[in-house]
């Protein structure tokens, strides 16, 4: 249950990493940083904690010039089409044309189902990394609130979601994205920012894996 519930705040924390840094942006999650540090440090243990902690240390010492900054890169460097430098965090950028649509169609199905609703903005389409990450957040949320209530069978079945969604999205494109931003701007925020989060989705996905199959070991017994 613990467990859960710090995952979701990694999710949550990721995802915002990845909304436009306007001045909201910079009022709300730069002062989390301390918090969330102390909030996650029972995760100190695993092998993405280090990146975790350097995403930290860069978001609360984030200026008011460096919002400037990240502002900038990110209308030029990953929301301009063209440009053979961009680094778009949107998965329709990294599959066929052809496919775009049937992709969209899909996580709108799989958002609908669960009454998750993409905010209405500029920035963010169903298929955006912020938004893709809030809902692997909102399932932690679930599995937690399945736990709390002793309902096994339910959190077993949010994992399986997490893990499908993970494997039929997340992990499709977020490694592209985190590879081509190290390559290209490998010195920047967002590449500092996608290379913890690629770790974390990494072990996130391994972490499922053996936690289904303990669950299974659990009902065979």
């Amino acid at each position: 249950m613990e467990l859960a519930s710090l995952r979701q705040g990694v999710y949550r924390l990721l995802s915002a990493l990845f909304l436009y840094p306007d001045l909201e942006w910079m009022d709300t999650f730069p002062p989390l940083a301390h918090l969330l540090r102390e909030e996650s440090r029972p995760l100190a243990q695993f092998a993405f904690w280090g990146e975790w902690e350097k995403i930290l240390d860069s978001l609360e010492a984030i200026s008011e010039d460096d919002r400037q900054g990240l502002e900038s890169f990110f209308v030029n460097n990953m929301t301009v089409a063209g440009r053979p430098d961009v680094c778009s965090p949107a998965e329709s950028f990294y599959v066929g044309r052809e496919e775009v649509a049937l992709l969209i169609s899909d996580l709108d199905g799989v958002y609908v189902e669960d009454g998750f609703a993409v905010a209405s903005s500029a920035y963010q389409s169903p298929d955006h990394a912020s938004v893709e990450l809030e809902f692997m957040s909102l399932q932690c949320g679930l599995e937690t609130g399945a736990w709390e209530e002793g309902l096994t069978g339910d959190a077993s079945s949010r994992l399986k979601q997490e893990q499908t969604f993970l494997n039929q999205h997340l992990l499709r494109w977020f490694p592209v994205f985190a590879s081509r931003l190290s390559y290209l701007h490998g010195d920047s925020f967002y590449a500092q920012a996608a290379g913890a989060g690629h770790s974390f989705m990494i072990h996130d996905r391994d972490l499922i894996a053996s936690l289904l199959e303990g669950l299974q070991e659990g009902v065979n017994a």
